[in-house]
């Protein structure tokens, strides 16, 4: 009962000053620098009640009920001299535990009054605190809600209450000692006693403590599939009990504190068994470093705890409450470097001893409360898992089982979550159900359906989950019948718990399947034919050769635009569709024995128009008779049996001039099925349109609910799914039988000639088991016709290593389609040409086999070189289109290097292959030259001639391919140039390709669209140059039309890696246009595609087109005769132009290549 004087005097302290002004009159005792003090506070219940007021502090020794007299001890008022407040200030701090606390409290509480948002201080801002506590008092006086904060930090800070003119303090005498609070007036006299208080140094009050924390986790809500709430993560909410002892002193206190110490501290000071002493925990509080993120103990609390309610045992730990709370601490408050209080957030795991113990009013603990053990835990929930399918699993019996038929069973396979995501799982909870609906009904109950555990492996993707533990679906109960699964991930925890669940996971169903497969579906494919068929058109026309009497032979011949010497036969063969490419000819001539020798085989395509003429000199002699043989081939390369026409000289005729047969070639379009001799489907039309792959299934129903057809392209393909259907097929009765039928086709073919695309099929019934692939067949493909190479005249034979002849062979092709190309040669007088390629390209023998022509394909192997019926080709192959070697077109090159010691003609031609081994799809040979490897080693008197060093020796310029030298008369050289300002604006280009002579030129426009000759100049088509069929023969040469001008880009300064085109610039130039005038009578030359100029327009110092500076091949003319390139150019950019020169046939004869141009 000591305390009780105490106590009474607390009470007896309310004082009622008037009607509404109630003052609470508070006294402790506390040692400072072991000195005992005293220290009073009056604090009213509104603080505006007694704020300007004046007290007067007495005391006197003994309790209240002594006979000593009171003696004023000091007087207290409202501070508003910032010196008065700082003396103010340093007395408190001799009581407070937190000064620096105080400091930056004040400080706060300036900032937010004289920081407005975007303003300025309204205050200097390097004021001290007791200058800044100054400042609020000030503002206090009229702005009441401050002046209740000044009070309650005064409460928690003895500095600020004596500031506020509410608090005494000063050392005490020794012994039990009663102080009054009296208020004053203005003159210092009493007016009345507001409280008293009864202290006695060596008996502080003592506050006792509360029970020990609870900590408040929040309740989840209902039905809620989160048995743990994510807002407990990484904090723990506290609240605690007030015992009665704590109760009877609670008005001595002014809040509580918290104080947190580790787990590891606690137990090894041994304060998880009991609780700790005030004082130890003060000193080991003192020890720790304000700056440091991870004390060993720090109080948890920046201000006192209030509480507004105490509660009882029963209140503090009914958990169903989740709303009463006393204190929340969710990280470590420390000082940062630059001095402000910064939080660190817990960690999942870290493991505290919460205490908690009530404040006196001079900030000090009571009594410690004993410590609570809280683990702080993670509790995000993690992503819900993904199941990736749920299927039918067989597990066959063990090996020697008898009497056992294997187990099926539902397998569920997931993907885990990964390890790096922070939010990780411990295990999974997997769930069976019956609808998907019932995962939102009981999601709220963790247990409900949960069918199995499976703890997840770490570094693995996927898991897999066996539903067939006891009440799993099995194929006796659950045949056919759909269930469904959802997967809950448990958190990673330090709590340990199951409570850290992720959501449910979308369900995924599985159905137990009948897993005996469908038989193969049968089928057939469907494909187009454009079959050609020819005939004779009409009898056999015979005209007599009556010698000198030839009136009737002549016209004939000159008819039909044979030479009037001409004495053999004419094959003429017409056709009437597009389809067909070219046409195949046989001319056998009867033996003495009756048989008849092939004399004549070949192939002639339909360059130009629809009818081919093919002059043979074979005459009809005696009773010798001649078979002709012509085949229609079309341009997919499908060709029908031979139509025959056996001639036999007439009766009525003694010699027979010129015998004439004439064909009609066409071709039907029909879709057969394939097999048999229809073995290939042609993918386009004529017009361009592509004519698709059709096909047909028929299987077994009903149960069938899938078909599916695949394709392969080359053997080594991979298979492609092309088309499916799902569903429950139409179905049909045919013989019988209940069938359903699939139709099918394949429109997106490719586009390289000669593939061969395999179809297959497949079927699934309705539990999804797959029949056997099959193989419905193989379709090859028949493609537009492979480009026709044109190939350049050999430059130079030079002499390579071991003085073998070596030469560059050069053409050009559109690499589209192209796998590879096939060199041919033949070797003039017969046999085996010996080449070989040398770097960069290797030529491969191919083996050519002459194929019966009766029945097999005339394609599958040259005979013939093309032109010369007379020579046998033989083949190599280049490396592929795109390789390293051989580059991407569309020029392309092989260095080529005869290893035979002794001189040879060849004759070579290129042509286009597709992909396979030989023999393979194959384009139309190019045009066929001749290369000389005669050449001989120079002498000098007999002698090798010396070794004359360049320069010494000077070459002539070379201009194109050949040197200036070389020309002859009106052969050259053909020159491609600019054109110039002043030139026609409708050409970027001009190719020197010919003259008018001296004496011929009349007038010529200054833009060069329209000349007029001499009559006398005979046919304008004459004045272009003429070119040699052959380079070391300039006796002979052949004129330049008909031809056609092509152009490629070649790199240049500008474009370093431009890539080579092939285009067309102009068309087929077989004639000039022009028209004879009377007045004046001259021969005018007006032509779209041609322009003449003046030589004088054209050399020095020219605005039109500027030729190099000696023209002598110009010396003798008036103008010079340019072909025009319409195409527009690229600045900067530079082309090399081909001119392409076609026999009388369409043929491709001569390809010239023009020097390069620079724009």
């Amino acid at each position: 009962m000591k305390h009780l004087p105490l106590i009474l005097a607390c009470f007896l302290a309310a004082v009622t000053l008037r009607a509404q002004e109630t003052l609470l009159t508070l006294g402790t005792t506390t040692t400072v620098a072991g000195q005992p003090h005293a220290y009073v506070l009056w604090q009213p219940q509104a603080s505006e009640d007694s704020l300007f007021k004046k007290f007067g502090i007495y005391s006197k020794p003994g309790d209240a009920q002594s006979a000593g007299v009171f003696v004023r001890e000091g007087i207290q008022t409202l501070q508003a001299s910032p010196r008065t407040i700082r003396a103010m200030l340093e007395l408190g701090s001799k009581l407070d535990l937190d000064p620096l606390g105080a400091a930056r409290r004040i400080d706060g509480m300036f900032r937010d009054l004289t920081l407005g948002h975007g303003q300025a201080p309204a205050a200097p801002g390097n004021l001290d605190a007791s200058e800044k506590l100054a400042y609020i008092i000030q503002a206090s006086t009229t702005n009441p809600r401050l002046l209740t904060q000044l009070f309650f930090l005064g409460r928690a800070h003895a500095g600020v209450m004596l500031a506020l003119g509410h608090a005494f303090t000063h050392p005490m005498p020794a012994g039990v000692r009663t102080y009054e609070i009296r208020e004053l007036d203005e003159n210092d006299a009493d007016m009345r006693v507001l409280g008293r208080v009864t202290l006695n140094p060596l008996a502080p009050v003592l506050i006792f403590n509360p029970d020990r924390p609870v900590a408040v986790r929040h309740l989840p809500k209902a039905n809620s599939p989160h048995p743990a709430s994510s807002k407990d993560h990484l904090n723990v909410r506290l609240r605690w009990s007030a015992p009665a002892n704590l109760r009877s002193t609670y008005a001595h206190s002014f809040g509580f504190d918290v104080y947190r110490v580790k787990k590891g501290v606690a137990e090894s000071l041994g304060w998880h068994l009991q609780r700790p002493a005030a004082a130890d925990v003060l000193n080991l509080l003192a020890a720790m470093n304000p700056a440091s993120p991870d004390p060993d103990i720090a109080r948890a609390n920046e201000l006192p705890v209030l509480v507004n309610r105490l509660l009882s045992t029963d209140e503090a730990n009914d958990l169903n409450d989740d709303q009463t709370v006393y204190f929340a601490d969710d990280g470590v408050r420390h000082d940062a470097p630059d001095g402000r209080r910064v939080l660190r957030p817990y960690s999942d795991g870290e493991s505290f001893y919460y205490f908690a113990a009530a404040r006196d009013i001079t900030g000090r603990p009571g009594i410690v409360s004993t410590g609570l053990l809280v683990t702080i835990c993670d509790r995000l929930p993690p992503l819900p898992p993904r199941i990736e399918n749920v299927f039918s699993t067989f597990e066959a019996p063990a090996e020697g089982a008898v009497g056992q038929t294997g187990s099926q069973f539902l397998r569920v396979k997931f993907r885990q979550l990964p390890e790096n995501q922070q939010e990780g799982a411990t295990k999974y909870f997997v769930y069976r159900w019956s609808t998907p609906q019932e995962v939102i009904q009981h999601a709220g109950d963790v247990g409900f359906n949960r069918v199995g555990t499976l703890t997840h492996t770490p570094g693995a993707t996927f898991a897999v989950f066996d539903d067939k533990g006891a009440g799993a679906p099995n194929v006796t109960t659950h045949l056919d019948e759909t269930v469904w699964y959802t997967l809950r991930a448990v958190g990673r925890t330090a709590c340990g718990d199951e409570k850290t669940l992720s959501a449910h996971s979308a369900p995924v169903p599985g159905v137990l399947r009948d897993f005996k497969a469908p038989d193969a579906p049968q089928g057939g494919i469907t494909v187009v034919q454009n079959t050609p068929t020819i005939q004779p058109a009409g009898n056999p026309v015979f005209f007599e050769d009556k010698g000198a009497s030839n009136a009737a032979l002549g016209q004939a011949l000159q008819a039909r635009g044979l030479d009037l010497g001409f004495r053999g036969l004419l094959v003429e063969i017409t056709r009437q569709s597009s389809e067909i490419a070219s046409a195949h000819l046989v001319v056998e001539v009867q033996q003495a024995d009756n048989s008849f020798l092939p004399v004549y085989s070949a192939s002639t395509s339909f360059q130009s128009g629809d009818v081919v003429r093919v002059p043979l000199p074979f005459r009809l002699e005696g009773s010798r008779r001649i078979r002709l043989k012509a085949r229609a081939i079309t341009k997919n390369g499908i060709f029908p049996p031979p139509a025959e026409v056996t001639l036999s000289k007439p009766a009525s005729i003694s010699l027979v001039g010129l015998s004439e047969v004439r064909f009609t070639a066409s071709s039907t379009r029909r879709e057969l099925p394939l097999g048999g001799l229809v073995n290939a489907h042609e993918v386009a039309n004529a017009d361009g349109t592509v004519n698709p792959v059709r096909g047909t299934l028929v299987y077994a129903a009903p149960e069938i609910r899938e078909w599916r057809i695949y394709r392969r392209v080359h053997p080594d393909g991979d298979l492609a799914l092309i088309q499916k259907s799902e569903g429950n097929p139409l179905e049909s009765t045919a013989t019988g039988k209940k069938i359903a039928a699939g139709f099918w086709e394949n429109d997106s073919l490719p586009s390289t000639p000669g593939t061969t695309v395999c179809y297959y099929a497949q079927i699934f019934d309705q539990n999804a088991n797959p029949s056997p692939l099959t193989l419905l067949g193989c379709v090859p493909l028949k493609g537009a016709p492979l480009p026709t190479p044109m190939l350049t005249e050999v430059n130079t034979v030079a002499s390579g290593k071991d003085n073998q002849p070596e030469f560059v062979l050069e053409w050009f092709c559109d690499p589209v389609g192209v796998e590879r190309f096939e060199v041919l040669i033949a070797q003039e007088g017969g046999g085996e040409p010996q080449v070989v390629g040398v770097v960069p390209v290797q030529l491969d023998p191919v083996p050519f086999t002459p194929a019966d022509l009766e029945g097999g394909n005339p394609n599958a192997g040259l005979l013939t070189m093309p032109g010369r019926s007379d020579l046998r080709a033989h083949g190599f192959q280049t490396g592929p289109v795109s390789s390293a070697s051989m580059g991407s077109g569309p020029r392309f090159a092989a260095t080529l290097v005869v290893t035979d010691p002794l001189p040879r003609s060849l004759v070579i031609a290129v042509r286009a292959v597709g992909a396979g081994r030989a023999p393979r799809e194959a384009g139309a040979a190019s045009n066929a030259i001749t290369v000389n490897t005669d050449f001989t080693i120079g002498t000098i008197g007999g002698d090798p001639a010396g070794v004359i060093p360049w320069p010494a020796r000077p070459l002539p310029p070379v201009i194109g391919d050949m040197r200036e030298e070389s020309y002859g008369t009106r052969e050259g050289p053909y020159l491609a140039i600019p054109s110039g300002n002043a030139g026609p604006v409708d050409a970027a280009t001009l190719i020197l390709a010919g003259e008018v002579p001296a004496g011929l030129l009349v007038d010529a426009s200054a833009s060069g669209e329209q000349t007029d000759l001499s009559k006398s100049v005979g046919a304008p088509e004459s004045l272009f140059w003429r070119h040699r069929p052959v380079r070391e023969d300039a006796g002979t040469t052949e004129p330049l039309m008909p031809c056609i001008i092509y152009r490629h880009q070649l790199p240049s300064e500008a474009f370093p890696n431009a890539r080579a085109n092939l285009v067309q610039c102009t068309p087929l130039l077989d004639r000039l246009s022009w028209q004879d005038l009377t007045s004046p009578s001259v021969r005018r030359i007006r032509d779209p595609f041609i322009c003449i100029f003046e030589k004088a327009a054209v050399t020095g110092n020219s605005k039109v087109a500027q030729l190099p500076a000696k023209t002598p091949y110009l010396d003798d003319a008036d103008a010079a005769i340019f072909i025009k390139d319409p195409l527009p150019v690229i600045a900067g950019a530079r082309y090399q132009h081909l001119i392409v020169r076609f026999d009388d046939k369409g043929e491709i004869s001569r390809v010239i290549a023009c020097p390069p141009v620079q724009h």
